[in-house]
Order: structure tokens, then C-alpha cells, then sequence
């Protein structure tokens, strides 16, 4: 009788560990249920009330009226899976004075629309690095996002990348300035897809003014990378290790003097080993200019790009002017699969069948919508009526026979005054 009590007990027990394990493990897959900043007015959206936020994680959203500048005194550590959503009304600004947001390993931190700026990377802080974004291992995602004036005292003013997986779509990375390497974007390691971004504008004093990859899995698709500066080589791309794999993307800059040419890069690849040299690797539809320093395959031309500028979305980007070697010459099949799934940075369709006539998509970030044909007026014709002669029959009055008034000509074509060129739909005049 002892033994069948003591069966019983056990057996108890054991269910109930295993009920508990269950509710314990059901707890643990349960997301944190998020939460919303501010309460309907900018001075609510406070740094202390987006600390708050973040500590709890789970989706982020804001309540700030319209547009809302946060400015924090220290950077957003991201230590539970955290999505921030600023529905395009919301920035970020670390003053100069601090990096923005610093993401833990082994946690999923994701933006949309919102814009970072005025970051700063201290070398008493984390070594200097990613004055925008720090990724020290996590799985980071960042749509609609803008990184801008980011400064770094060594290695990536917008984004460094030391391990872990980073996502970059229809964003924009721009005038960074980095004392190191990475004027925008430096990896350490990990795996990286840039699909239709923007790199505009950053400053290297090291090498890769744009992008320095030094031992990640780089994937770059639909990307323009323009008027990007390194003191050292690779103005816009630098790879010392790892591998880089362009499709469909812009790397350019503006004509070079003579005096520059033998020094100037866009790209440099400095790797050894397996494939040495061939580590920044043409996955086909890519434009350089001014020079052929990212691969003797990739079509050279210039690729007429507008400034920076605000052309739709949530984020800046660079217009093709009509007659860039860009249009129409992308991948179709890379357009149309993601993470580009037929979108461009601003969420404009891919391929628009535009100015040759063609299926294809454009190549960088940004695709051109062609003007439609300004319709001519067909005037309507009055008829004229027979003049009468008293004196004569009927069937002698001649119909009077003046010629019918000819079509008016066609108006003149868009044009815009020297300096300027047109772009867009309705056509608009923008500074070159």
C-alpha cells in the first residue's frame, strides 16, 4: 500500500512539473505587448518616456502631435526585441554628443520611418564606433530609416556593424563623418543586405568613404552610393575581408580633374588569399563613374544624378536626370524578387516601362517615372456656310471652299534655365 501511495505521489509530481514547464515555456514565447510615447503633444515625447519604452520593448509607436525632435542625452540600449515606429514624424537626435541606439547581441531590434541624427561615437564609448547604430550582434532591421550627421572618432559614422545580421531597405545613410574607416557603413562581421538605399554625402579620413567591409557577408542591391570621400582608397567601397556583392547599384561621383585620376578610387579591393583581389564581386547591372576602379565588367557612364533632395517618401534620395545610363538597364528579375519586390527607396514601382520603352527597372535606388505626352487640342471645325446669288439658280451658288484652319503647333518642350534640369511628373526644374 506504502509503494502504490509513493507511485501515485510521484506520478503527481511528475505532471505537475511538466504542467509548469509548459506555462513557463508559453511564458517565455509571449512578446512584450509594446507601447506608445507621448500623449498627443511634441512636449510629451519626452527621452525619459522613450527610455521607458524601449526598457519594456515590443512594438514602439508615438503620440506627438505632428513632427517630434527627441534629443537624448545617451544612447538607447536594446536589451528586449524592440520595433520603433515613427510614422515618418518622429527624429531622434544625440546633439553630437552621444551614439543614438547601441543594440544587444542576440536581440531583434527593427525601425521604420523615423530619422536619427547628430549622432556622435566617443572613443570613451564603445571604442568610438557606429555614432548612429551600434550592432553588436543582434538581428537589426531599418526601413523608411534616415541616419544623418553621424561622427564616429574611429570607425562607421552611421552604422558599425560588429557582428549579428543588419538589414538595410529604402534608407538613407548621409553625411557621416568617420576619423577611422566606414564614412557610413562599417562590418566587422555578420551578415548585411543593403536593398534600395542611399549613401550619400560621408567622409572617411581612413578608407571606404561609403562602406568598409572588413570580414562580413555583404549584399548590396538597388543601392546609390554618391559623393562619398576617403582620405585613403575606396571613396565609396573599401573591402579589406569578407565579401561584397554588387547587383543593380550606382558607385559615382563627380568628374575627376586629371591631376586626380591615378589617385582617386571609388572602390578598393585589398583582400588575399582565396579569390585576392576579386572580393568585390559584380552580380551584374552596375554603373560606375568616373573611373573602373570596381571592376573592368561593370559598365562605366555617367549616371546624371540631382542632389540629395527630398523627391517623395520618408527619405532623401538622388533623382536621375533624363539620359542617365541608369535607366532602364537594371535586372528585372533582381527588381522584381526581394528585397526590392518591385519597389524603389520611394516605394514607386518597379519597372515603370519608361523612357526607352523597356521592362527593365532603373539601376540604384531610385526609379524614373516618365512624363506622359502633352496632349495637343484638336480644334473643332465649324461648318461654313454657301454664300447666296440673288440673280443665279440655287445649283449655280458656289459652297465657299477656304481651306479648314490647320492644327495649332505643338507647345515648346520642358525646359529649365541653365544650371537646372527637369525631372518628375508633372516635370519640375532642380538644381544639378
Amino acid at each position: 500500500m506504502k509503494a502504490l501511495h509513493r507511485s501515485a505521489s510521484i506520478a503527481t509530481l511528475a505532471g505537475l512539473v511538466v504542467a509548469l514547464t509548459g506555462i513557463f515555456a508559453a511564458a517565455g514565447n509571449v512578446k512584450a505587448a509594446g507601447s506608445t510615447v507621448g500623449n498627443g503633444s511634441a512636449s510629451s515625447c519626452t527621452e525619459a518616456a522613450l527610455r521607458s519604452a524601449v526598457a519594456s520593448g515590443g512594438p514602439i509607436t508615438f503620440n506627438c502631435g505632428n513632427n517630434a525632435t527627441i534629443a537624448l542625452t545617451q544612447a538607447l540600449t536594446i536589451t528586449a526585441d524592440t520595433d520603433l515606429d515613427g510614422k515618418g514624424k518622429v527624429t531622434l537626435d544625440g546633439q553630437g554628443n552621444t551614439r543614438l541606439v547601441h543594440v544587444s547581441t542576440g536581440v531583434k531590434f527593427s525601425t521604420e520611418k523615423i530619422a536619427l541624427i547628430n549622432g556622435s561615437a566617443k572613443s570613451s564609448d564603445g571604442a568610438g564606433n557606429g555614432a548612429g547604430l551600434w550592432n553588436e550582434g543582434g538581428d537589426v532591421t531599418l526601413t523608411d530609416t534616415t541616419i544623418d550627421a553621424g561622427s564616429a572618432d574611429h570607425d562607421g559614422a552611421a552604422i558599425y556593424n560588429q557582428d549579428g545580421t543588419l538589414m538595410l531597405m529604402r534608407t538613407t545613410l548621409s553625411n557621416g563623418q568617420a576619423k577611422g574607416d566606414g564614412g557610413a557603413l562599417y562590418v566587422e562581421k555578420g551578415t548585411v543586405t543593403l536593398g534600395n538605399v542611399t549613401v550619400s554625402g560621408n567622409v572617411a579620413t581612413g578608407n571606404g568613404g561609403g562602406l568598409f567591409n572588413a570580414g562580413g557577408a555583404v549584399k548590396v542591391i538597388n543601392v546609390t552610393f554618391y559623393k562619398n570621400e576617403a582620405s585613403g582608397d575606396g571613396r565609396d567601397v573599401y573591402e579589406s575581408d569578407g565579401q561584397i556583392m554588387l547587383s543593380n547599384t550606382i558607385i559615382a561621383n563627380p568628374a575627376l580633374k586629371p591631376t586626380d585620376r591615378a589617385t582617386l578610387t571609388n572602390c578598393k579591393d585589398v583582400t588575399v588569399g582565396n579569390n585576392a583581389g576579386k572580393n568585390i564581386m559584380d552580380g551584374g547591372h552596375n554603373l560606375q563613374y568616373p573611373e573602373k576602379s570596381c571592376g573592368d565588367g561593370i559598365m562605366m557612364g555617367n549616371p546624371r544624378l540631382s542632389v540629395l533632395g527630398d523627391y517623395g517618401s520618408y527619405t532623401k534620395t538622388h533623382a536621375l536626370f533624363i539620359g542617365s545610363l541608369a535607366i532602364d538597364r537594371g535586372s528585372a528579375a533582381v527588381c522584381e524578387a526581394a528585397p526590392i519586390s518591385r519597389l524603389d527607396q520611394r516605394q514607386v514601382e518597379r519597372p515603370d516601362g519608361d523612357a526607352r520603352g523597356s521592362v527593365s527597372c532603373d539601376i540604384g535606388a531610385y526609379e524614373v517615372v516618365p512624363a506622359p505626352p502633352t496632349p495637343v487640342p484638336v480644334p473643332t471645325l465649324t461648318p461654313v456656310p454657301q454664300i447666296s446669288y440673288p440673280n443665279n439658280p440655287p445649283s449655280n451658288n458656289p459652297p465657299h471652299n477656304n481651306p479648314p484652319p490647320k492644327n495649332p503647333p505643338p507647345p515648346p518642350p520642358f525646359s529649365c534655365p541653365p544650371g537646372m534640369y527637369p525631372i518628375g511628373n508633372p516635370p519640375h526644374c532642380v538644381v544639378g
